[in-house]
């Protein structure tokens, strides 16, 4: 684990994850205040996979799975406590990981974002992602997700 700016970077891919205390207070979060949370098992799951940067806040984290061999990282979870929003949390936390994944060589990312989400739309709009296409009921019957894009090349 490495820290920068009281981020905590953790890349499964170097056999580096957070412990089960810090992984139980993740699934909290992402019970709390994500619109579509994991399972307990989905999350506990990750670190034994290859390939997961995650980067987590004292208020919040963000997760991406990496595919080498393409350059790509696909932005999985972003997830902000509710006293940290509209401090800017959210941004430096996707601005210092998409710095962090092109140290490790990817310059392409993606990401899906409930179409009537503006707020995080906004957002990733800020960061330089552009809409690329509509997924119908992405996130369930009548919840269609955006796909956004950014290539740093």
């Amino acid at each position: 684990m490495k820290s920068s700016t009281s981020l905590s970077y953790f890349y499964s891919g170097q056999n580096v994850w957070p412990n089960q205390t810090e992984i139980k207070k993740l699934i909290s979060w992402d019970k709390s205040h994500f619109p579509t949370p994991w399972t307990d098992g989905q999350w506990l799951e990750l670190g034994k996979e290859d390939d997961y940067l995650l980067v987590v806040a004292p208020q919040g984290f963000a997760l991406f799975k990496l595919f080498k061999i393409e350059g790509l990282a696909h932005l999985l979870k972003v997830v902000t406590l509710p006293e940290s929003r509209g401090q800017g949390l959210a941004k430096s936390l996707l601005s210092e990981s998409i710095l962090k994944i092109k140290e490790l060589g990817l310059e392409r990312f993606y990401l899906e974002v409930e179409e009537g989400n503006l707020p995080a739309q906004r957002l990733y709009q800020s960061l330089g992602f552009k809409n690329l296409h509509l997924i119908k009921n992405f996130y369930g019957q009548g919840r269609h997700g955006q796909t956004m894009g950014l290539d740093t090349l």
